[in-house]
């Protein structure tokens, strides 16, 4: 496993292409590219479609559950999981969605939003979906 890079989003949009930037080790302009339909207000079909340009599939973690459990459970189930994630999470008002991606091998979130690594503007207790990441580089 590589260590991943983050990448953060330029703006309020972009989420799902800086995620995808950071899941498959390319530069933000070539994700954004890939992204069939536009790469603003991407839902997993589109980031999915993309990911599997670069050899690399997604498949539901924890499905209904994963919303449900609280920050130290999430915690310990995204760890376990020993894969790196990728995470839907609810935004601030409740109703806009964001990408954040989990690097298994720093054990840490990466949120695009947040133009510094170390400081997610959005927390783990905010996700409400999570995908496997599997294949690529």
């Amino acid at each position: 496993m590589r260590k991943m890079r983050h990448i953060y989003q330029g703006g309020e949009d972009g989420c799902g292409a800086a995620s995808v930037a950071m899941l498959a080790d390319i530069e933000l302009a070539e994700a954004r590219e890939i992204i069939d339909g536009g790469w603003r207000n991407c839902g997993k079909a589109g980031l999915q479609k993309a990911l599997e340009k670069k050899g690399i599939s997604l498949e539901i973690f924890l499905s209904h559950k994963f919303v449900k459990l609280k920050r130290p459970e999430k915690l310990a189930a995204v760890r376990a999981a020993g894969c790196d994630l990728l995470l839907k999470v609810k935004g601030k008002d409740g109703n806009i969605g964001h990408w954040m991606v989990w690097d298994s091998k720093r054990g840490r979130l990466l949120d695009p939003y947040s133009k510094k690594a170390k400081e997610p503007c959005f927390d783990i207790d905010d996700a409400d979906r999570a995908y496997k990441v599997t294949g690529g580089q």
